[in-house]
Parts: C-alpha cells; structure tokens; sequence
C-alpha cells in the first residue's frame, strides 16, 4: 500500500534501499528490536522516495542508527573516564566509546571528532531519517563519521562492507 514508487524507477535509490536491507539481514533483529527496525526501515525507504536530492551518507547513518536502536548505543554527550563534556571528543574504535582528548590515553585505534561530527551523530542517534536531510556537513565531518561509524560496525558488529555484500570480518 506504501509502494515507494521512487525507488522503482531510479537504480541509485534503489541501491541505497537494498544496502540498508542488506545490512538489516546480516546484522539481524531481536525480537525486542523488531518494532524499532520495523520503523527504522520504513522511514528510510520514505527518505529515500520522498528526497529531492540523495546523500551516500545516508546509509551509513542508518547503519549507525540501526545498530543504536538493536542494543549497540554509545554515550554520546559526555566522556566515559571522567563523566565531563565532551570538549574534543576521542573516539575509541576498540572500547567503543568517547572521551575528552585528556583521558585519550588508551592503545588501539581511535578517532578524533569535530565537534560537527559529534552533533551530527548525537542528532542521527536522537531523529528520524525523516530529518536527516536537515544536515549539511562538510567534507571534514563526512570523512570523519565515515570512519568512525564503519569502524564501530566493523569491530563491535564485524560486518564491512566489499564487493557490494556484507561479510563477517
């Protein structure tokens, strides 16, 4: 009845659509989470039919938010060592948490923030694809929530993206 008729006739929404699926399936659903995927899913479909423009960070966003709805949901307003703001923030790939640039003294690899990056992930984790288009980033933060957010589903999830599947590293 919602037949996103968009994504029917246009192969580059349509690819987007099925990367999305593609990682809801290998990643999987608990029934707990099933509601929220449910919803999660369907407004990214409607995104993706009803947007004037595309953004290729969309489904990495939706990635981020689909892991963060199905239990994976890190801290993302204040340092985990010494619970103050996050000023600088540090992204620990390993631990999978942020802290201040001051207690970034652990080994592994790690990701310093914008403070651009930081509000646009807080704002992926809190809305609805359905807003998504209100962020208009620069090359600086795309780069950087690509990292950050591939290299938390690859180690926290171990699934990456290659060859057009995903694959359990």
């Amino acid at each position: 009845m919602d037949s996103p008729d968009m994504l029917r006739g246009n192969y580059e929404r349509l690819g987007l659509a099925v990367n999305c699926q593609k990682f809801m399936e290998a990643m999987g659903i608990s029934f707990e989470g099933a509601p929220a995927a449910y919803s999660l899913f369907s407004d990214m479909l409607k995104l993706l039919n009803e947007s004037e423009t595309l953004d290729k960070l969309w489904p990495i966003f939706f990635r981020a938010r689909f892991a963060f709805d199905q239990g994976y949901n890190p801290e993302l307003h204040m340092c985990q060592t010494c619970s103050n703001e996050l000023k600088y923030p540090v992204f620990h790939v390993q631990e999978g948490v942020l802290t201040c640039s001051a207690c970034a003294f652990t080994q592994g690899p790690r990701f310093r923030l914008s403070k651009e990056s930081l509000d646009a992930l807080r704002f992926v984790q809190e809305n609805s694809p359905l807003r998504w288009t209100e962020l208009n980033l620069s090359v600086k933060a795309r780069k950087e929530l690509s990292r950050v957010i591939d290299g938390f589903i690859q180690y926290h999830i171990g699934l990456s993206w290659e060859n057009g599947m995903f694959r359990r590293v």
